[in-house]
């Protein structure tokens, strides 16, 4: 019995470290429209994991659906910023310009730099 207790011990201890795990539970609460909750759970894994893009993409598909499009389009922003190869926060990025009545791509741009071309 002292096995299994010790193994659970290390099992919950870690579950703060994977990071994964706030993307996953986030991303059904934003499925089941939780959108409250998803946020928390998303900043939650920031404050874990500061460096994880998914998170903040994650955070800023909750945060459009609250219709809160600047406070998403930064974390898009940040999320490319972390990792410029994530495409989808570039595609969620070009969703969010229409739902601020922002049409010009070119005038906020898709790069964290404010261009529309790879560096």
């Amino acid at each position: 019995m002292p096995i299994v207790i010790g193994a659970a011990f290390w099992y919950w201890k870690a579950i703060p470290y994977a990071i994964n795990a706030y993307s996953n539970w986030g991303c059904i609460l934003v499925q089941e429209g939780k959108f409250d909750q998803a946020i928390q759970v998303f900043q939650a894994g920031i404050a874990v994991a500061p460096g994880d893009a998914t998170l903040y993409n994650n955070l800023g598909i909750a945060l459009l659906e609250q219709k809160k499009p600047e406070e998403a389009i930064a974390l898009y922003r940040r999320a490319i910023e972390l990792q410029p190869e994530l495409v989808i926060a570039r595609h969620n990025l070009g969703k969010a310009f229409p739902a601020q009545s922002c049409f010009s791509i070119q005038r906020s741009g898709f790069f964290p730099d404010g261009t529309r071309e790879a560096s």
